[in-house]
């Protein structure tokens, strides 16, 4: 009897669900999983075929387009359904990618090799950059951690707007 029980409910299930359904209610969420599986394989393709020497910096990489792409698709929908963040939240938006990009140049500018010994890698350290102390990395260091921040103050603000609204009024 559960058996037939569940059968009527899967077949219910896929009747108003799948074929009377005249429209999708949720398209824009399927075309962007889409987007995102087809950018997952890619880069699963990508890693698999050029083998990258140094895996942890490629993971990672691909751990950053995700959340970046998720985080466009939340402020992207966001805009489409007239829900305009604080000026604060555009201002923190900015500082957080101004931060980031001064972050990775100093990420990028390969001053220690994590797949060396450290007698090796030291003799790859440059001359001290930031009050004749900090070198490239400790100042990667610290432009990340404020990017960082930066970063979690826009997520932390990006719905401020919506304080006073009703739950059931909120689209996005």
């Amino acid at each position: 009897k559960q058996l037939y029980q569940r059968r009527v409910r899967v077949s219910h299930f896929f009747r108003t669900d799948f074929i009377t359904s005249p429209k999708r209610l949720y398209m824009d969420r399927f075309i962007f999983l889409i987007l995102v599986v087809t950018l997952n394989f890619a880069a699963a393709v990508l890693g698999v075929v050029f083998m990258p020497s140094d895996f942890p910096s490629f993971l990672l990489a691909v751990f950053l387009i995700n959340l970046l792409a998720y985080f466009a698709y939340y402020v992207i929908m966001k805009f489409i359904h007239g829900e305009y963040p604080y000026p604060i939240t555009i201002f923190c938006g900015v500082l957080t990618m101004v931060t980031w990009i001064c972050a990775l140049y100093f990420y990028f500018s390969t001053v220690t090799n994590w797949q060396l010994p450290a007698a090796q890698s030291r003799s790859k350290n440059l001359r001290c950059i930031a009050l004749d102390f900090y070198d490239n990395h400790d100042v990667w260091h610290i432009i990340s951690s404020m990017a960082l921040f930066f970063g979690f103050v826009t997520v932390l603000t990006l719905d401020d707007h919506l304080l006073n609204k009703p739950r059931n009024q909120i689209r996005v």
